[in-house]
């Protein structure tokens, strides 16, 4: 099978599972496509494709998004504190 063709496949599994679920498509296309491709190649395109993916299953609904802003903040407010671990990871970690 060749390049082309396993990262097709994969990618269309990927994009089932985003439109089935909501969610999950870095986590099946991430390590299928970080296999066959080269870093730097492998983060662009499956942050090409899973935003495009995104966009058809939100345009697919064809009705207006209702954001649950109490949701969001408390999201935001429980990801605050992992910022600074992170960024440390980032400098440390080579």
């Amino acid at each position: 099978m060749t390049t082309l063709a396993v990262l097709g496949a994969g990618l269309l599994v990927a994009a089932a599972v985003q439109s089935a679920t909501g969610f999950g498509f870095a986590l099946v296309a991430g390590p299928l496509v970080y296999a066959v491709l080269e870093p730097v190649e492998a983060v662009a395109l499956i942050v090409i494709v899973g935003m495009l993916v995104s966009l058809l299953v939100l345009l697919g609904e064809r009705r207006r998004p209702r954001l649950l802003w109490r949701e969001i903040g408390l999201a935001s407010a429980a990801a605050l504190p992992g910022l600074p671990l992170g960024l440390l990871v980032i400098r440390v970690v080579p």
